[in-house]
């Protein structure tokens, strides 16, 4: 890693059981690749972009600009992702499906930067939202974004 700052773009999918309801696993998997090449544009093509487990991407970008980039660029891959998604159903319809997502942005400093923790952080926050309903989900993400920073 380099002295430059950087960050963690982290993004959460939530209820996926609706997607496999109406797409079957196969469309879950067409809507993880959107949402992998979706946030590939948005980063750009050296922040190499993740799954780290169900549900849940990871990047890392190697070099803020301001501050004031990293909020932009949270909010460009919110707006991104929330755009309808065609995926094929079982029956070889194609359907348009929303992803629940949420997305955090952590500022990683030079001098404190332990990714480890923070994945592991991450993880902690998704399994606690996956049992709530997703206004509680988005206060959880929150949350641990907080304590993350701080």
């Amino acid at each position: 890693r380099t002295r430059r700052e950087g960050a963690v773009l982290a993004v959460l999918v939530f209820d996926t059981a609706i997607v496999v309801a109406q797409a079957g696993q196969t469309g879950l998997n067409q809507m993880y690749v959107q949402i992998a090449n979706r946030i590939q544009r948005q980063v750009g093509a050296v922040n190499v972009v993740g799954r780290y487990y169900e549900g849940c991407f990871v990047t890392l970008v190697e070099t803020l600009h301001s501050s004031s980039w990293m909020r932009t660029l949270g909010l460009r891959v919110a707006s991104n992702l929330r755009q309808p998604i065609d995926v094929v159903a079982l029956n070889g319809e194609v359907l348009r499906v929303k992803a629940d997502i949420g997305v955090g942005v952590v500022h990683l400093r030079s001098d404190d930067a332990n990714v480890d923790t923070l994945l592991h952080n991450a993880e902690r926050m998704a399994q606690a939202a996956r049992g709530q309903a997703r206004v509680d989900a988005a206060d959880a993400v929150a949350q641990v974004c907080l304590e993350i920073a701080a």
